[in-house]
């Protein structure tokens, strides 16, 4: 690698950086607006298909978890999850 090259992966590296930085407000305030439901539940279906859940079961989990998404916010889901609630 010549310098070039070594100052080309020390600028992407620093764009990944910050990009990486979110607030948790900012975490937070994106998943409230819905950002992030469609991938959430994608996940959660993913997940308890690999497991061997139902359709049936699935459709019931995706039902529990739009209710919680209208009761709860993210902080109070993500609370629910480290077990701090």
């Amino acid at each position: 690698m010549d310098n070039r090259d070594l100052e080309w992966v020390a600028r992407e590296r620093e764009l990944m950086s910050r990009a990486l930085e979110v607030s948790p407000e900012l975490r937070y305030k994106l998943c409230d607006m819905g950002y992030y439901n469609d991938a959430m539940k994608g996940y959660l279906i993913a997940g308890m298909r690999k497991m061997g859940f139902s359709e049936s079961e699935i459709r019931k989990a995706i039902l529990g978890m739009r209710a919680a998404m209208d009761e709860k916010t993210a902080e109070e889901a993500e609370r629910v999850y480290t077990g701090e609630w």
